[in-house]
């Protein structure tokens, strides 16, 4: 048990809402909803014993996940400000 609190913890890491958060509404918002339609497959899947398909749709969420926190990161950086 100790070591899924780990991996949850590692995860929690790499994912950053906040960064997801500075994405412009017409990547974040298609991203997250993605991602929790993922997240219900996974549910549903595990509920039905379908657990090869179960995994690779949580794991396809964490993927995307990371993938628009590096995103939101870059646009932190990108940002132009007008003068």
């Amino acid at each position: 048990m100790e070591s899924l609190t780990l991996l949850v913890e590692a995860l929690f890491q790499i994912i950053d809402p906040a960064a997801i958060a500075n994405l412009p509404w017409y990547i974040g918002v298609p991203g997250v909803l993605i991602i929790a339609l993922s997240v219900l497959r996974a549910f549903t899947s595990l509920l039905r014993l379908r657990l090869i398909r179960a995994f690779v749709s949580l794991v396809g969420a964490i993927v995307i996940a990371i993938m628009l926190t590096n995103f939101g990161k870059l646009a932190d950086v990108y940002t132009v400000v007008p003068s």
